[in-house]
């Protein structure tokens, strides 16, 4: 977020982590890939109607699409590491 001028919360940052950690029931320091999925686990474990995936998370993308207080691009049109093709295929 520094890239577009933005001053990155660290406390914020490090907080959201160990939550979702805790909430994916996985230790801090493990892959991003199985954080996400253990994430998407417990949702669908979830008593809820629906529940959506992002096509950044399923990608891995470290890339955020959306900077809030961000108004230039690349905010809003990041395009995605893998194309749809290879998600299909990989799945």
């Amino acid at each position: 977020m520094s890239a577009y001028g933005l001053r990155v919360n660290r406390a914020a940052q490090e907080h959201v982590r160990s939550r979702l950690a805790r909430l994916a029931a996985v230790e801090e320091a493990v892959a991003t890939g199985s954080v996400v999925e253990s994430a998407y686990e417990a949702l669908a474990e979830a008593p809820s109607m629906l529940v959506v995936a992002s096509l950044d998370d399923v990608t891995l993308s470290p890339r955020r699409p959306n900077l809030p207080g961000a108004a230039s691009r690349p905010n809003w049109s990041i395009a995605l590491p893998r194309t749809l093709e290879q998600l299909r295929r990989d799945a």
